[in-house]
């Protein structure tokens, strides 16, 4: 956001948590959270897990300070029960290796599940309740892009509004097919 606000950049990608009032936000894509866990795991067998499957967990996090996390947890807030942050990172493509190392499993967006069958990281949906995320293009109110970025910018908006509908329907698709080659 940093670089768009300083005109390095036409526009970048970010969460709706945009609270600066100079930046306009275009959302792309309201995309649910995943469990991400081994293939070995004991919840991995299953088509949905519920969050409160994943009480006593150990759980691996982004930093309570980051969009994902405090979405998370204002979205659990009301529940009787916490879930366990044993591990927090800083990325997203961090917690995804610690979970490849066995030493627990993460709650994160659903694009951020490694899209290779090979991969010993399963992506299964989280629901009760379906929490999701909604990304979109950030770009200065005040911003006159130029022809080349104005056309990539409508191109992003037709290619995520055409696809944004099947998002969970692919992200579960997916998963199933990983599932029925390895079982």
């Amino acid at each position: 956001m940093e670089s768009v606000l300083c005109n390095e950049s036409d526009f970048g990608i970010n969460m709706n948590n945009v609270t600066n009032s100079s930046i306009d936000f275009t959302p792309l894509v309201n995309e649910p959270f995943v469990l991400a866990c081994r293939r070995d795991h004991p919840l991995a067998k299953k088509q949905l897990v519920e969050w409160q499957e994943l009480v006593g967990c150990k759980m691996i996090g982004v930093r309570s300070s980051s969009g994902n996390r405090l979405l998370i947890e204002q979205q659990l807030a009301d529940k009787p029960w916490k879930l366990d942050w044993f591990y927090e990172v800083h990325h997203l493509s961090t917690s995804l290796g610690l979970v490849e190392a066995g030493l627990g499993i993460s709650a994160l967006p659903g694009l951020a599940m490694p899209h290779a069958p090979y991969s010993s990281i399963i992506g299964i949906p989280l629901v009760e309740p379906v929490i999701r995320r909604t990304l979109g293009i950030i770009r200065r109110k005040d911003a006159v892009l130029s022809p080349a970025a104005e056309r990539f910018f409508a191109l992003l908006i037709n290619l995520w509004t055409d696809d944004k509908d099947n998002l969970w329907t692919n992200i579960v698709e997916r998963q199933r097919h990983a599932l029925q080659e390895i079982g």
